[in-house]
């Protein structure tokens, strides 16, 4: 249950931004897309600089990084490794991806020499993988968004006339 409550948190929060649909799509895509990078503990510094330069919305691009987490993270990197390697022409086992997905925290405290080529693969298959879920996580969120600003506008018209309504049947009226 305490997931599913803090993603409902984490969605409400998100719809009720006062920003534009494009704004907060675009902010959550950023941050859906750093959480691709390898770049650990660097996630909100890169989808904020991409939300300051393209001007989408801050708040939206952390709760967007929420894409990486403890339960996703490992499919993440293997998968970038994976790409990446592939990209650069290695041929890869799933047994060597997964060995340099799962090592790859503790690679980085290791010599520079021994990092950077698991970093490098890693970095080169963030952006073929991490710019389609950024696309699709700007749709899906825009789509929302918009479908929550129009239905949150209609209900405070509604709303309203109820209180005009209500105010007109209990105001007293004199002849």
């Amino acid at each position: 249950m305490g997931w599913y409550r803090y993603l409902t948190f984490l969605w409400i929060r998100l719809n009720r931004l006062r920003a534009t649909p494009h704004a907060i799509a675009l902010g959550f895509a950023f941050g859906a897309f750093s959480s691709f990078t390898p770049f650990m503990g660097f996630h909100f510094l890169v989808c904020g600089l991409l939300a300051y330069l393209f001007r989408a919305n801050l708040i939206a691009a952390a709760v967007g990084t929420v894409v990486g987490n403890p339960l996703t993270f490992p499919l993440i990197w293997y998968s970038i490794y994976w790409v990446g390697a592939t990209m650069l022409g290695d041929v890869v086992t799933t047994e060597e991806a997964v060995a340099s997905s799962v090592g790859f925290l503790s690679t980085l405290w290791g010599p520079f020499d021994q990092a950077w080529p698991i970093v490098m693969r890693m970095a080169l298959g963030s952006i073929p993988l991490g710019v389609p879920v950024g696309i699709l996580c700007y749709v899906a969120v825009r789509t929302a968004v918009v479908g929550f600003q129009r239905n949150r506008r209609q209900r405070l018209i509604h709303a309203s006339k109820r209180r005009v309504r209500i105010a007109r049947i209990m105001s007293p009226t004199t002849h």
